[in-house]
């Protein structure tokens, strides 16, 4: 048995990352290892500090608006609005602005 125990895996749905998995693939079938994969994105997305930079107090609607297409989906986005509305809130109540950029 190998000493490989996991292997992670960067694809950006590029020829070159398709060729990688398919290696990262063998390697684990052959070694019994275990495949994480990692989906990569040039440029990175916008941020929920962007958002809370120009929107203090944005809307479920709103936030939904501003990720929309920059995220994973597979969920339906729940997790990642419910984060940003408490990042709001938070800002809100401690008094402190969203920087973007920073």
């Amino acid at each position: 048995m190998s000493e490989w125990k996991r292997v992670c895996c960067a694809v950006d749905f590029s020829e070159p990352s398709r060729l990688a998995l398919e290696e990262a693939v063998d390697l684990c079938r052959r070694s019994g290892a275990e495949l994480t994969i990692v989906h990569v994105r040039t440029p990175p997305p916008p941020t929920a500090v962007d958002l809370l930079a120009s929107n203090p107090d944005p809307t479920e609607a709103e936030i939904r608006h501003a990720i929309e297409g920059n995220y994973c989906r597979c969920t339906g986005y729940q997790n990642i609005v419910i984060a940003i509305r408490a990042a709001a809130a938070t800002l809100r109540a401690a008094g402190a602005p969203a920087r973007a950029g920073a």
